[in-house]
């Protein structure tokens, strides 16, 4: 295993704990979508908890949005808080031997993952509400290290899927959905403010680049800005 991959299994262990009993179903993982739901305002995709917890093959790899919701409902801020909480151990390295397999499917995964980021993001902008456009302008991307793009585009992936997420409650009365966004939205950036600083600074120790405390909250400060904003359109909608 990869150090990524023991966290992982670390957190379905400590996410079935969390939820109480085993997930080897269809079935529970739909159970499990409303208990994540309930918990952190976030409907994950119950096709994506059975990859991860039935099908278990090693060919999935969860998008960051996926960990960082898992991780909030087994009671962290998010997935970089998750791996560096001095409480976290991870799981034991069955598989020390890296097989050209492997590689390949680590290839594969980092592609797929790059698709699914420029995927989410043109179904983003392609909304009707032009002001999502507006969120990602030069002048915040030019306040964003191009050192950590990978972290900005994660979190604009992860909320867009967050936007998508809460305009499956557009069926409401005008009134109780702007309720909602404004609840959702106020723990979602709540947790998104501290969890980008989190994330660029456990990025730039795993990618040994070194960072000055301004540069991390001038970044963090520009994605959260851009996140805030896409979140904020859903009460123009």
């Amino acid at each position: 295993m990869t150090t990524q991959e023991q966290y992982i299994a670390r957190l379905k262990e400590l996410v079935i704990i969390k939820y109480g009993r085993p997930i080897a179903s269809a079935e529970e993982c739909e159970s499990l979508v409303e208990a994540v739901a309930e918990k952190t305002h976030v409907s994950l995709s119950a096709n994506t908890l059975e990859q991860i917890f039935v099908v278990n093959d090693g060919k999935y790899m969860p998008r960051p949005h996926v960990l960082s919701t898992l991780a909030r409902y087994a009671g962290y801020a998010g997935w970089s808080d998750f791996c560096t909480s001095s409480d976290v151990v991870p799981a034991d390295d069955t598989d020390k031997t890296a097989t050209p397999q492997r590689w390949g499917v680590i290839i594969l995964t980092v592609a797929a993952l790059v698709v699914v980021i420029i995927t989410a993001v043109v179904l983003l902008r392609s909304s009707d509400n032009s002001d999502i456009k507006a969120t990602t302008s030069t002048t915040h991307i030019e306040s964003i290290d191009s050192r950590f793009t990978q972290v900005k585009d994660e979190w604009i992936a992860g909320t867009t899927e967050h936007c998508l997420a809460v305009r499956e409650y557009e069926g409401m009365d005008a009134e109780a959905y702007n309720a909602h966004v404004k609840e959702v939205n106020s723990e979602y950036i709540a947790l998104m403010e501290e969890g980008i600083r989190r994330d660029l600074i456990f990025y730039a120790v795993a990618h040994n680049i070194t960072v000055d405390d301004a540069t991390i909250e001038r970044t963090a400060r520009a994605i959260s800005e851009i996140c805030s904003n896409m979140c904020n359109c859903l009460l123009n909608e």
